[in-house]
């Protein structure tokens, strides 16, 4: 992208300067997100550091996705939407988990209350039902 010399005329900086300047404000913002909301934990082991890293970049990508057509106020909501996505991420796994005979009781009554599995019937009904285009 910077393969000549050329200099800005008014601060006398290299573009590649200025273009570095210009675009640092969004990796302190990336940075300041991942700070206030980590997925980061504790791990002795290179490959676990670079996944929970790549999770928090992953989860900033995903709310800015989700809420770009949303109005502005939604956007400052980021810690109920990394909850939501946690607990969308862990349904299967939990509705898994609550088929295990040897589960207590609590934690079964937990998930199912938590976590109410939906028919068949009302995935199909809500999948024709956003299917439907509005006129």
């Amino acid at each position: 992208m910077h393969n000549n010399d050329e200099i800005d005329k008014d601060t006398k900086k290299p573009e590649m300067i200025m273009d570095y300047n210009t675009t640092k404000g969004r990796v302190d913002t990336v940075d300041k997100l991942c700070a206030s909301y980590s997925a980061k934990r504790v791990a002795r082991r290179c490959p676990m550091v670079i996944f929970y890293h790549i999770m928090n970049i992953a989860g900033i990508n995903t709310q800015i996705l989700f809420t770009s057509g949303l109005p502005s106020e939604a956007a400052d909501r980021r810690i109920f939407f990394l909850k939501n996505l946690a607990q969308d991420l862990m349904k299967e796994q939990l509705y898994a988990k609550s088929e295990i005979k040897n589960l207590l009781i609590d934690v079964k009554a937990f998930i199912s209350l938590r976590f109410p599995k939906r028919s068949i019937e009302d995935v199909e009904e809500a999948a024709t039902s956003s299917d439907a285009v509005p006129t």
